[in-house]
């Protein structure tokens, strides 16, 4: 809703668009009995703000920034402004080497990027003996992924203790690969995700690009975790464990497939279900090495990891407020069964359409954030109009009050 004249002053009009200064116009009209005194909606942007500006008397030269107005950036602001500013340092160093025909390339990084609440939960986790964390060769980052820790995360939280070994040794990567590259911002590097060589002629700012997060189903069948079984095993003894593994395969397959409700899904992953049959039947060296039987577990699990992801990032882990939000409307809930336990399934979306839908949400935020209001004169995304609009909201909320909300 665009704001009223009552709320029209030096800042508002100074960022307006042309669409909202024809509004102000109108309203401004409606008060000018006078047709010689009625303002026009011709010319440029910055001709409509004189206009406006000269009727209610504001004066534009004496317009704060948007920083002054609304008080000191955040800490995510400051980082978000930093980052953008990189970034057309860095399209400035495409250009030159573009016009030299020497081709870009960018530095391979090696640090996890991982959100600072993880940070903080792993410097958190309690000790585990070093012949635990030696029964393990270390973990490879190419190999680890975002979804893999919050799986561990859950599982530990309910006292898994293979999960916490396994968080301890992403410690231990993470403080591996942040001596090798102690030149590197360690906030604004992201996973190895990309291949790129080295290129002699690239300055140092270029290795601190964010790399783009690949699509989590393709990143979590492809990209996975050495497996850390639940008891260890000597190299003597595999052999006669791998028919007892067979055997049970089945069962699990089936016990996994049987969650009935976003709140099942979530359960699985928290107990440590999820994450123990990644362990045991995924991928062990990259793209390669998986079970026999991974092709059946493959997007069970891929698809209950991204949901609990979405719980931890968009809902910063608060569960009632998560569940309260996917619960079907009652109008939506139609379907009446016998048993409690039944009963309470049918008040969620199915948590399969919860996750296909990421992509859908994303794309209609994307376009949404293409809209002249969020810009500034240069037609540049501003954050801050974001988050003058949307407030706490997070991409799910956000979706739903625009009205584009399907699954």
């Amino acid at each position: 809703m665009a704001p009223s004249p009552t709320e029209l002053n030096a800042v508002n009009l100074g960022k307006a668009t042309i669409e909202l200064c024809k509004f102000w116009i109108d309203e401004a009209n409606k008060n000018n009995t006078e047709r010689s005194q009625r303002l026009t909606k011709t010319g440029k942007v910055a001709e409509l703000r004189q206009k406006l500006a000269v009727h209610h008397k504001i004066d534009l030269s004496a317009t704060p920034t948007i920083a002054e107005a609304v008080g000191a950036l955040t800490i995510d602001e400051s980082i978000q402004r930093r980052q953008w500013a990189h970034f057309r340092a860095l399209g400035e160093e495409w250009k030159q080497e573009h016009a030299a025909g020497r081709p870009f390339l960018l530095k391979k990084a090696t640090t996890l990027a991982l959100p600072d609440k993880v940070h903080r939960a792993l410097s958190a986790l309690p000790e585990v003996t070093a012949a635990e964390l030696a029964a393990e060769p270390p973990l490879d980052s190419a190999l680890v992924t975002e979804e893999m820790v919050y799986a561990w995360l859950g599982s530990h939280s309910i006292g898994n203790q293979t999960a916490l070994v396994n968080l301890h040794r992403v410690k231990q990567l993470l403080a591996k690969v942040n001596r090798q590259t102690s030149d590197i911002p360690a906030p604004l590097v992201a996973a190895n995700h990309t291949s790129m060589p080295a290129h002699p002629n690239l300055t140092a700012s270029s290795s601190r690009i964010i790399a783009p997060i690949p699509d989590p189903v393709a990143t979590a069948s492809s990209s996975m975790p050495s497996p850390s079984p639940i008891t260890t095993v000597s190299q003597t003894s595999a052999e006669p464990v791998i028919p007892s593994i067979l055997d049970t395969c089945g069962t699990e397959i089936l016990g996994l497939g049987q969650a009935d409700s976003i709140r099942t899904a979530i359960t699985q992953v928290e107990n440590g279900d999820v994450a123990k049959l990644r362990e045991m039947y995924g991928p062990k060296n990259g793209r390669g090495g998986a079970h026999a039987s991974w092709s059946k577990m493959n997007v069970m699990i891929t698809r209950r990891e991204r949901l609990f992801k979405q719980l931890q990032d968009e809902f910063n882990g608060d569960k009632d407020r998560f569940f309260r939000f996917f619960t079907l409307p009652a109008a939506e809930n139609t379907t009446k069964k016998k048993g409690k336990d039944k009963e309470a399934s049918e008040k969620f979306r199915p948590f399969r359409k919860v996750v296909e839908a990421i992509p859908h949400r994303d794309k209609d935020l994307a376009a949404e954030k293409k809209k002249a209001e969020y810009h500034n004169n240069e037609g540049e995304f501003v954050e801050i109009n974001w988050m003058a609009r949307w407030g706490g909201h997070n991409s799910w909320e956000i979706w739903r009050s625009l009205g584009l909300e399907k699954y």
